[in-house]
């Protein structure tokens, strides 16, 4: 592999957010807190760890994020069969999605960075040639702006988003305050694919339309799904409205909001990090489609017409208290 670069946005606040250029890759979010520099989320000592990263820490995840069942689709009566990493189905683009590629940097100043990556037609079974742009900005409000765009060469289809655990300074998840805003979630099967139910969750264990501390929450989960997923990984459905606020992640110095026009945020509270991480050390709150949306109809559309531009853009805000 060449050599992984590190791409610094530094704000007028001293908020800094380091980019690599492997896997479009948010490696490290630090905001000033108190007078020193905290880190947000949880990330590598040292940045050549991200070459063997099986994590997907802080990653853009494409060309399809989540999972496609059994790796299969059809489209435009052709079907398709992609490689399979995660229990017989397609995860994050598949054996080699766009994590571990080496992206070029197109542009870049102190606030923000465009990177870009061409993913040949066929790459790990997707059809048509796809050019796809990922720019970060860092805005002097300590607003992340992630803006995603792509093109093919044939119709195809695309979910992209980016994987950070967020941990907000904080050792444990548990030290956090959840918010989320939504009507219902997809329960899945025993493979974490969709069942294609969209069921309310007002008054369950997944309701976070009000602040739930994840120290009491966690402890005293009682629906059977969790135990499948073990703990949460499961995509909630929301506005999909740019100006609205869709998440709250909160510690007692530090408030985090997201917006976001995608129409789902995927809850993973990362029961399986192991190695130089702890399980549930950090949370990943992932603006995106719907997993498995290109195998089920009434699920919001995840194809990309050759003739078209795709475009999405999830805000992270920080806040001290």
């Amino acid at each position: 592999m060449n050599k992984i670069n590190v791409i610094t946005l530094v704000n007028n606040n001293g908020m800094e957010v380091d980019i690599l250029n492997l896997g479009a890759t948010v490696s490290s979010i630090k905001l000033p807190v108190n007078g020193e520099l905290k880190e947000m989320t949880v990330t590598y000592e040292n940045i050549e760890d991200f070459a063997s990263d099986p994590f997907y820490i802080g990653a853009t995840a494409g060309r399809y994020a989540n999972r496609i069942a059994k790796g299969q689709f059809a489209l435009n009566g052709q079907k398709y069969q992609l490689t399979t990493n995660n229990g017989g189905n397609c995860l994050h683009g598949g054996v080699e999605g766009f994590t571990h590629r080496l992206w070029q940097v197109e542009s870049k100043d102190e606030t923000s960075v465009t990177l870009v990556l061409i993913s040949p037609d066929g790459d790990q079974g997707f059809p048509g040639e796809l050019t796809t742009k990922v720019q970060y900005i860092l805005s002097s409000e300590n607003e992340l702006s992630i803006i995603f765009s792509a093109e093919s060469t044939k119709d195809t289809t695309i979910n992209l988003c980016n994987h950070c655990y967020f941990h907000l300074g904080e050792d444990n998840i548990e030290n956090l305050t959840l918010k989320i805003v939504s009507d219902a979630m997809l329960p899945v099967d025993e493979t974490s694919i969709p069942t294609g139910e969209l069921r309310n969750i007002h008054g369950t264990d997944f309701d976070f339309n009000q602040p739930v501390s994840l120290a009491n929450r966690l402890p005293n989960l009682t629906d059977e799904m969790l135990d499948v997923t073990t703990g949460f990984d499961h995509c909630y459905t929301i506005s999909g409205n740019i100006e609205e606020v869709v998440a709250e992640l909160s510690s007692d110095t530090v408030k985090m909001s997201i917006t976001t026009d995608q129409p789902g945020l995927q809850f993973y509270t990362a029961a399986y990090l192991s190695g130089v991480f702890k399980p549930f050390e950090g949370l990943c709150l992932e603006a995106q489609n719907y997993p498995d949306a290109i195998n089920q109809s009434h699920f919001p559309s995840a194809v990309l017409k050759a003739s078209d531009t795709y475009v999405k853009r999830v805000n992270y805000c920080f806040l001290t208290l």
